[in-house]
C-alpha cells in the first residue's frame, strides 16, 4: 500500500497511482483449552504466544459490535471474535467482554457510531452501526477498528497488548526544526499512542527516567551534547537516531532540495562501527511519483525513495507493503559493528555526492535524467544494536541497551507522514511504530531473531 503524503510533490502520488460505558456482559473464555479457530486462522506464532503467556497485568478486550453488521463487516467481526478467543485461550490475564449496544448513542467505549450505506432489494438506506474493540488495562486504553481488515486489526491488537502491560513509557524527542512554527515533538504523540512524548534538550543532562531518546535529523551537535548522550546511555538509556547525514528542505514543496548534513555524532558512533553517510542514496528499485508532462501526470520511478521488500522472516514484518525509505544517506559499517542490518538498498543503488553550496533539486524526472551516482552496490540504510556498547571515557552501556541508527529521518517527519484514512495500513506508520517499540523494549530482542 503506497503511503499518502502531505507534501504536494508526493501527495499527488495518490492521484497518479492510485460518556459512561454501557452495560458489559462477560464473554466466556477458554483459558487453558485449545482456542476456537476461525476457518481462515492459523496457530499463533511463537512470539505472540510468549507475549500472551508472559502477561502479568489484567487486560480486558471489550467487543463493541452491532448485531446488524452487513458485509463485509459481519465476516470481519466474526474473525475478530475468533481471534480474541484464540488469544484468550493462551492466558488468564486477557478477559473478553461485550458492550451493550445502544444505537441512540454516538459512541460506546470510544468506538464511534458509523453510518453505513446499504443497498438491498433495490432499496438504498443508511444503517448506523458500531464496529470496534476497546482494549484496556490499569495503564491505559486503545480503541481498535476492524474496518481495515483482519491483518491490520491483529497488528493493532498485538501492539495494544504489548503497550498496555505497563504504564506509558516516557520518551524524549530532539529534532532539528526547519521552521519556527514546527511542533518540537513532530506530532509523535499522535503517531505512537501509548507513550508520553516529551521535548528533550541536549544542552543539559538528560532525564534517566526517559525510556529512550529519539533524535530526528540532528545537525551539528557539539561535544557537550555528545557527552550528555553518552552519560544517558551509560545509565541505561536507549537511543534511536533517524537521519542527519542528508538534509532535505521543503522550502518549495514541489521541488525539495538535498544538502550534505553533519550530525556531530561521529565520536559516539565510531566505536560501534557505524558512520552516517552524507551522500544521497539513489535506487532504481524505488517508489513511483507523478511527474507533470504535456500529456498530464505520468507516474515515474523516484530513485531517492528506495522500495525495500519485506518478507515474513523480517523483524519489521508485517508492514502493509514494501518499506519506502525516502531521502536516505547510506550507513558505512566497520569491522567493529556487531549489530543487525534491517534494511538495505538494492545492489543497483548508488550514492550521489552532495555539495554544501549547491543544493541538489529532488523534483521528479524521467529515470534516465537522474545522475548515475557512484559505486553501485547494496547499502545499509537501517541497523540495530543491542547489548554492551563502548562509550567515550572508557565507559560502556548496560547489557540491555538498544540503539537504532537510520540513514533517513523522513519516516518521522510530519510533512511526509501518511494521513487518515489509510495511515494505519501504510508501511510508514507500521515501521515507525515498530522501530520505536523495539528501541524502548516493547519489541522482541535481537536474540529472538
Amino acid at each position: 500500500m503506497r503511503a499518502h503524503l502531505r507534501t504536494p510533490l508526493l501527495f499527488a502520488l495518490v492521484v497518479a497511482c492510485g460518556g459512561p460505558s454501557g452495560a458489559v456482559e462477560p464473554a466466556p473464555t477458554s483459558s487453558g483449552a485449545e482456542a476456537p479457530v476461525h476457518p481462515s486462522r492459523e496457530p499463533l506464532d511463537r512470539e505472540t504466544v510468549a507475549l500472551l503467556e508472559g502477561l502479568d497485568t489484567d487486560i480486558e478486550a471489550r467487543v463493541v459490535f452491532s448485531s446488524n453488521l452487513v458485509a463485509p463487516y459481519d465476516e470481519l467481526a466474526a474473525e475478530a471474535r475468533a481471534m480474541l478467543a484464540q488469544y484468550a485461550a493462551h492466558t488468564e490475564r486477557l478477559r473478553l467482554s461485550e458492550a451493550a449496544i445502544d444505537l441512540e448513542r454516538s459512541e460506546i467505549d470510544g468506538v464511534p457510531r458509523q453510518p453505513q450505506p446499504v443497498v438491498g432489494g433495490g432499496v438504498y438506506r443508511v444503517v448506523d452501526m458500531f464496529r470496534g474493540v476497546l482494549v484496556q488495562s490499569a495503564h491505559g486504553r486503545q480503541v481498535l477498528s476492524i474496518d481495515d481488515g483482519a491483518e491490520v486489526f491483529e497488528r493493532q491488537l498485538v501492539r495494544a497488548l504489548r503497550l498496555l502491560r505497563h504504564p506509558p513509557h516516557a520518551i524524549g524527542v530532539v529534532a532539528s526544526l526547519h521552521r519556527e512554527a514546527d511542533d518540537p515533538t513532530l506530532g509523535l504523540q499522535e503517531l505512537l499512542g501509548h507513550y508520553e512524548v516529551r521535548v528533550a534538550r541536549l544542552d543539559a543532562p538528560l532525564d534517566p527516567e526517559l525510556r529512550a531518546i529519539v533524535l530526528v535529523e540532528p545537525r551539528g551537535l557539539d561535544e557537550r551534547a555528545v557527552e550528555h548522550l553518552s552519560a544517558y546511555l551509560a545509565q541505561g538509556g536507549r537511543l534511536a537516531l533517524f537521519g542527519g547525514g542528508v538534509e532535505v528542505r521543503f522550502d518549495d514543496p514541489r521541488a525539495p532540495v538535498a544538502l550534505p548534513g553533519d550530525t556531530g555524532l561521529a565520536e559516539l558512533l565510531e566505536p560501534w562501527g557505524v558512520v552516517m553517510g552524507s551522500r544521497l542514496v539513489l535506487d532504481p528499485r524505488c517508489m513511483r511519483v507523478p511527474m507533470r508532462t504535456v500529456m498530464g501526470l505520468e507516474a515515474v520511478e523516484y530513485p531517492p525513495g528506495p522500495s525495500i521488500p519485506i518478507d515474513e522472516a523480517h523483524p519489521l514484518h508485517p508492514t502493509g507493503g514494501d518499506v519506502e525509505w525516502l531521502f536516505s544517506g547510506a550507513l558505512t559499517l566497520a569491522d567493529a559493528f556487531e549489530g543487525r542490518v534491517w534494511l538495505r538498498s538494492s545492489d543497483r543503488s548508488t550514492e550521489l555526492p552532495l555539495a554544501a553550496g549547491s543544493p541538489f533539486t529532488l523534483e521528479p524526472r524521467a529515470l534516465e535524467e537522474w545522475p548515475a551516482g557512484e559505486a553501485p552496490g547494496a547499502r545499509p540504510l537501517l541497523v540495530a544494536l543491542e547489548g554492551v556498547l563502548p562509550l567515550r571515557g572508557e565507559r560502556a552501556t548496560p547489557a540491555d541497551t538498544r540503539v537504532l541508527i537510520a540513514g533517513s529521518g523522513s519516516l518521522l517527519r510530519p510533512e511526509l507522514r501518511p494521513q487518515a484514512p489509510l495511515a494505519e495500513r501504510s508501511s510508514v506508520f507500521v515501521v515507525s511504530r515498530k522501530l520505536i517499540d523495539w528501541v524502548t523494549g516493547d519489541g522482541p530482542s535481537l536474540a529472538a531473531d
